[in-house]
């Protein structure tokens, strides 16, 4: 026996048996749900991806994506584990405590491409200055009660290879930044 539903058609299960037949068809379930996303998905869902809104930072998908498309030279990159926030959650408030990141990352992102790392309180800072220190970073990050701990990195964008011929070899973004999320730990 069949149900008819708009222009699907779902069977029935068979009464009396000990297995049963799904009352829909899987495949036209997940073909209507992808429709609908894709006539309901826009650039705003696609953002929302790339930037935490909030804090008016990347994603650690949208830091790696763009910078996979814009990083063609070498860079610096601070990795920052921001100590005790949840300690600081607990006595300012969580609401409190993201105004603070909110406003630490609103100054320093005319320095710095700024994007999450692994959690919430791990950060990456890139700067194309390389000798650009920590200072500015811990300067502002003392001005609003936030102290860290950190790692640096120059990720180099070409190694250059002498040996016999010339070669040139493209070091990868993601594999500067996965090195240094595993020092971190």
């Amino acid at each position: 026996m069949a149900i008819v539903w708009g222009n699907h058609t779902f069977r029935k299960p068979y009464s009396g048996d000990t297995l049963y037949d799904p009352i829909y068809d899987k495949r036209v379930i997940r073909k209507m749900k992808m429709e609908k996303l894709l006539k309901t998905m826009n650039k705003d869902l696609i953002d929302s991806l790339i930037i935490d809104r909030y804090f008016d930072i990347y994603t650690r998908n949208g830091f790696e994506y763009v910078l996979n498309e814009d990083v063609e030279k070498d860079c610096k990159i601070f990795l920052i584990d921001f100590d005790d926030i949840r300690g600081m959650n607990k006595k300012l408030g969580y609401s409190k405590v993201n105004d603070i990141l909110k406003n630490t990352f609103s100054e320093l992102k005319e320095y710095y491409t700024i994007g999450r790392a692994f959690s919430g309180d791990e950060i990456f800072f890139l700067t194309y200055n390389l000798s650009d220190n920590i200072d500015m970073i811990k300067d502002i990050c003392s001005k609003n009660n936030l102290t860290f701990t950190y790692i640096e990195k120059t990720h180099r964008y070409m190694i250059k290879h002498t040996m016999g011929k010339y070669e040139i070899t493209f070091h990868k973004l993601q594999d500067t930044l996965e090195e240094m999320i595993n020092e971190l730990h």
